[in-house]
């Protein structure tokens, strides 16, 4: 006899791990809909997207309008990067469902990930209308006026997430990138400081602040955050390349001695001197240039984006009903 009492709790009370574990225990056909959705659901807060895909899969099977399973098979989906199926299923969600102001919020997602932007602000705007209360709804709308140019509209749509949720990491992430694109240099660097205190393993803030440091002319700071950038995310190679960069500014070759190898897969002849190097590259976006090359032909992932939602933040699908 199946208990989804006790999966359901844990699943509310945030234990994923104990809810999977929980639903793995249950025969698959004794599971119910309500049990099958609830170890979906926790399998997308562990990251394990097709295991997740086949649970909303049963759900569908038996109820194939379930809104909620609709938008869990589509975060599912998205992860895994099927966008073009995610987006049918969030779609599918918000017909069934219009006023569903989570459906919304991940159809955005997904279009935005898909680069129909001016798609991804309206479902943004829809999730918002139906519930003003989304912190989410706003820091996403945000990203997406923030790419498509409208700055300050992107500033007052994460100080309004911000307000919302105090709390929220990526919302301060995101309005630090923003004003230091806007040239409001020292408000960006309390934001990502903001950032770095709710969360200090946060690389993302940690690499803002360091570009940021160097604007202002701070450059050791500079070097030491880009440095605890690598420290927690040794992949990041435009924090590698900006920091080679300011070392070669400061003429620090030493420091410098440590990355040669990187300069390989930067693009960078290494027989040239440091010296040559410091003239070479004046301009700290060359270097960012050969990082993102880099990062995109053999990292298979591409280089961070100031306003784009990264897919580790695993926003909520909703609720079984």
């Amino acid at each position: 006899m199946s208990n989804p009492a006790s999966l359901i709790a844990l699943y509310q009370s945030g234990q994923f791990r104990a809810a999977a574990l929980a639903g793995e225990r249950i025969p698959q056909s004794h599971r119910t809909a309500a049990e099958s959705y609830f170890l979906g659901a926790a399998y997308i807060q562990l990251g394990r997207d097709s295991d997740a895909r086949s649970c909303f899969e049963q759900v569908l099977e038996t109820e194939p309008n379930r809104a909620e399973a609709l938008i869990g098979l589509g975060a599912a989906l998205r992860a895994l990067g099927q966008l073009d199926d995610a987006i049918i299923h969030f779609q599918r969600a918000t017909n069934v469902q219009p006023n569903d102001s989570i459906a919304h919020l991940n159809l955005g997602t997904a279009l935005q990930d898909d680069g129909r932007l001016e798609e991804a602000r309206s479902s943004f705007l829809r999730a918002v209308q139906i519930n003003p209360q989304l912190p989410e709804g706003h820091c996403y709308l945000g990203s997406v006026l923030a790419t498509l140019g409208e700055k300050h509209a992107a500033v007052s749509a994460f100080q309004r997430a911000i307000t919302l949720r105090p709390a929220y990491v990526i919302a301060h992430t995101f309005l630090a990138n923003t004003q230091h694109e806007i040239g409001e240099r020292e408000q960006a660097l309390k934001s990502y400081a903001t950032a770095i205190k709710l969360n200090p393993k946060f690389a993302e803030a940690h690499y803002g602040a360091g570009l940021t440091l160097k604007d202002l002319g701070r450059r050791e700071e500079s070097i030491a955050a880009l440095t605890r950038t690598l420290e927690l995310d040794p992949t990041h190679e435009l924090a590698r390349a900006q920091r080679l960069y300011q070392q070669a500014q400061i003429c620090d070759w030493a420091a410098m001695s440590s990355d040669m190898l990187t300069l390989d897969r930067l693009g960078i002849d290494r027989a040239v001197s440091p010296f040559a190097l410091l003239a070479l590259d004046g301009d700290p976006h060359r270097q960012a240039l050969r990082a993102k090359r880099y990062a995109q032909t053999h990292l298979n992932r591409p280089a961070a984006s100031a306003g784009t939602p990264p897919p580790s933040e695993r926003i909520r699908i909703g609720y079984f009903s």
